[in-house]
């Protein structure tokens, strides 16, 4: 998995095997891992001696920046630095809004450049732009699918899909969590 935002890896119950690129981890419950944004990871899990294995996902999200757009100020100012972080935050805001009508056309004529400009920006900072797309409404929906699950359980009432759950959208920033 990679995610476009910091992630915490709560073991609960159960061994947990994460595998990175900083290496090897074995967590034992009430361990938590800390996974950089973007950096690739893989999670093996292996249940305890009563067959049970849990863990929580944290993800480290700004919500209170959601709204029907996305926040072309701040994609402008990363598409003018000269540090790589344009790939970063348009891809932050393409799994915050992924069902927008995102395309290499639309995000050119917001921030007032080319396509190829666009392209080329994210090509040099080694991202696709339908790859980074597909990815966050993959994520996106996976963790909706997830979080409506637990929500039906909890009886409450479950947000559509292009919506991020009630419970991300309570703190500025805010660690937003899913049980596997």
């Amino acid at each position: 998995m990679r995610f476009p935002f910091s992630v915490g890896w709560h073991a609960e119950r159960g061994a947990h095997y994460i595998r990175r690129g900083a290496g090897e981890g074995h967590l034992e419950a009430g361990a938590i891992a800390r996974i950089k944004a973007e950096e690739l990871f893989d999670i093996c899990l292996v249940p305890d001696h009563t067959g049970a294995v849990a863990g929580t996902i944290e993800l480290e999200v700004d919500t209170l920046a959601s709204g029907p757009e996305p926040d072309w100020v701040s994609l402008a100012t990363a598409f003018l630095e000269c540090s790589p972080s344009f790939g970063l935050a348009l891809t932050q805001e393409m799994f915050r809004l992924p069902w927008y009508g995102w395309g290499p056309e639309t995000v050119a004529t917001k921030l007032e450049t080319t396509r190829r400009c666009v392209q080329q920006k994210l090509f040099r900072e080694a991202y696709s732009f339908y790859a980074a797309l597909r990815r966050c409404r993959r994520l996106h929906s996976l963790l909706n699918r997830d979080a409506q699950k637990i929500r039906a359980i909890d009886g409450q009432q479950s947000n559509p899909i292009h919506h991020l759950p009630r419970s991300w959208n309570s703190r500025p920033t805010q660690s937003s969590k899913l049980v596997m």
